[in-house]
C-alpha cells in the first residue's frame, strides 16, 4: 500500500505545533496561525510532493490542492533525464528529507521544512555532482483549472524570471520566493492553454557549481496604500488586488517575447488596452513585497 506523509504548516511569528502519526504511516504537523495556512502532503516511497495548498487570508482555502502533478526535482545530464533511486531518510516534527543515489557514488538531498515562519526547501549535493548531473530543476506543476498559480516578478530576461519573485495563487494567497545563496535565482514558467497545465520551474545550481541552495517561501500580505485608513475594507480588497496581477508565460502566443508581460492570466495574452487598470493598482501599491 502506498504510504504518504501529511504535513500541515500554519505560520505565525512564533510557531506552536503538535505532532501526530497513525498506523498508516502518515505524519501530521499542526500549528496555529492568524491568517496563513499551508498544507503539504509528501510520499514516503518517492521524492515527491503530491499535495500543496496555502491561504494567506485565513479562510481555510489551504485545503485546495493546487497541483496537477507532484512537485519534484528533475535531474538530467547531457539532455538525458536521470531516474535515480530516492528514499525518505529523515522525518521529524518540522521537516522531511529525501536522498538521491546518483552514479559514481554521488548524492543529493532535498530537505523540506518550516522554520521562522516560512517554508524552506534546501537542496544540497556532494562535491563532484557536476560529473554526473549538469541540470537540476525544482518543478511545481500547477493545475490552472483550480487556480492559475504563477510567478509575479519585476525582473525578466529572455523569457526567464529572476528572484525575488512572488508565487501567486489567485483567491488563495502569495508566497515570496527568495534565495540567499543566489539572490537572482533564475526560473521559468511554461504551460499549455489547451491542455490546461502550468509549470513553475526553478533552475538550481547555476554556472559556478554551487553545492547548497535554499529556497524560502515567505507569506506576503499586501500593505495598505498610503492615505487609506479603513483596515476592514482593505482586508476585503487586497485578495482581489493580487488577483489582478498575472504575467504571461507566452503559452498562447508570442513565446518568450511576451513572458513577464501583464496578461489576463499566465496562460493568456497581454491585453494592452486594459493597462490603465494595472496602472491604477500599481500606483497605489508600487511594491508588492520586498525587492
Amino acid at each position: 500500500m502506498k504510504r504518504n506523509i501529511l504535513i500541515i504548516f500554519l505560520f505565525v511569528t512564533g510557531i506552536h505545533s503538535c505532532f501526530s502519526s497513525d498506523s498508516t504511516g502518515t505524519i501530521m504537523l499542526i500549528g496555529n496561525s492568524g491568517n496563513l495556512q499551508i498544507i503539504l502532503e509528501a510520499s514516503t516511497n518517492h521524492a515527491r510532493i503530491h499535495r500543496l495548498g496555502w491561504d494567506t487570508e485565513g479562510t481555510a482555502r489551504e485545503k485546495i490542492n493546487l497541483l496537477k502533478e507532484p512537485v519534484q526535482i528533475r535531474l538530467s545530464n547531457k539532455n538525458e533525464l536521470l531516474g535515480p533511486v530516492t528514499r525518505l531518510v529523515k522525518q521529524d516534527k518540522q521537516s522531511i528529507r529525501y536522498a538521491y543515489d546518483l552514479p559514481q557514488q554521488q548524492s543529493l538531498n532535498w530537505d523540506i521544512n518550516v522554520q521562522q515562519g516560512k517554508l524552506r526547501m534546501r537542496i544540497s549535493a556532494s562535491s563532484n555532482i557536476a560529473d554526473v548531473v549538469d541540470k537540476i530543476e525544482l518543478v511545481f506543476p500547477f493545475d490552472p483549472a483550480t487556480a492559475v498559480t504563477s510567478i509575479i516578478s519585476s525582473n525578466w530576461k529572455d523569457g526567464k524570471f529572476f528572484t525575488p519573485a512572488i508565487l501567486s495563487a489567485p483567491d488563495l494567497g502569495q508566497l515570496l520566493v527568495t534565495c540567499k545563496e543566489m539572490p537572482s535565482l533564475r526560473g521559468r514558467m511554461e504551460g499549455s492553454r489547451s491542455e490546461k497545465w502550468l509549470n513553475t520551474v526553478f533552475e538550481l545550481f547555476p554556472e559556478g557549481g554551487m553545492r547548497e541552495i535554499n529556497l524560502d517561501f515567505t507569506p506576503v500580505v499586501l500593505a495598505m496604500p498610503n492615505g487609506f485608513k479603513d483596515t476592514t475594507r482593505w482586508k476585503a480588497a487586497r485578495r482581489g488586488w493580487f488577483n489582478l496581477i498575472q504575467q504571461s508565460c507566452g503559452a498562447s502566443g508570442g513565446s518568450k517575447s511576451v513572458s513577464g508581460v501583464w496578461a489576463n492570466n499566465a496562460l493568456s495574452d497581454p491585453v494592452s488596452s486594459l493597462v490603465y487598470l494595472l496602472g491604477d493598482a500599481t500606483l497605489l501599491a508600487p511594491e508588492l513585497a520586498p525587492g
